[in-house]
């Protein structure tokens, strides 16, 4: 690692002590650590099919509990109003998923086409929930 990343491992590990450090039990990070969650976004289509890939914020990288109905809430208004938005509970479960899995990845990607299948098999598939292939048809 060169200087430049060590510098900004010292930096997020300073702040996410000085977060946890001065916050109260019950109060929201977000009152030390304030939004924007998410500095920004793009979308793309890609072979599977459309991909917002998300930009945190430090504060978005410290966010956790109640902070990350915020973080999502703030995707919704910036994303949501583009035609390739659709399937907001899965695209809900990837936002959590990433924020309990890869807290520390700077840019994300959440996908509509993929399946909603609920928080917790959303984590164990890692993010990236596949539909499972179908019975094959009766032989008569």
């Amino acid at each position: 690692m060169n200087h430049r990343m060590w510098a900004r491992i010292v930096v997020v590990l300073m702040l996410a002590w000085s977060v946890a450090s001065h916050a109260a039990p019950g109060r929201a990070k977000s009152e030390l650590c304030p939004a924007p969650f998410i500095s920004d976004g793009q979308w793309s289509v890609g072979p599977y099919g459309p991909i917002l890939t998300l930009h945190t914020t430090l504060c978005g990288r410290l966010a956790d509990g109640y902070d990350l109905a915020s973080v999502y809430v703030e995707v919704v208004k910036r994303f949501s109003g583009n035609p390739l938005w659709y399937n907001p509970q899965g695209l809900r479960d990837q936002v959590r998923c990433h924020f309990a899995l890869f807290r520390q990845d700077v840019t994300f990607e959440i996908e509509p086409s993929l399946p909603y299948v609920g928080e917790a098999r959303t984590i164990t598939s890692r993010c990236k929930p596949k539909v499972a292939d179908p019975d094959p048809p009766a032989k008569s």
